[in-house]
């Protein structure tokens, strides 16, 4: 008799405990899909800032606001010593 209330105290044990691992990874696994959302939504801002970067950087957005500050290309480019040939020149 104590061995089959043992054995029955065992199994109501082990069968609490899997309920509760049950419920702890599925509590892991919603933590885990949301940090995975989290990622995918970062990885986007991350690509949309460096085309945001790619663009602002670009000659075609820079010669403007130069000219508007007062750069002026050099008419004429001046080199000391002797040019290499491997070098393209105005």
């Amino acid at each position: 008799m104590k061995l089959f209330r043992l054995l029955f105290v065992m199994i109501v044990v082990l069968g609490i405990t899997s309920v509760t691992m049950s419920n702890r990874s599925l509590d892991y696994s919603f933590e885990m899909k949301s940090l995975a959302l989290d990622i995918a939504k970062i990885e986007t801002e991350i690509t949309v800032l460096r085309a945001t970067i790619a663009q602002e950087g670009s000659l075609q957005q820079l010669i403007p606001k130069i000219e508007a500050l007062g750069f002026e290309a050099p008419s004429k480019i001046i080199a000391v010593g002797a040019l290499d040939p491997t070098v393209a020149s105005r």
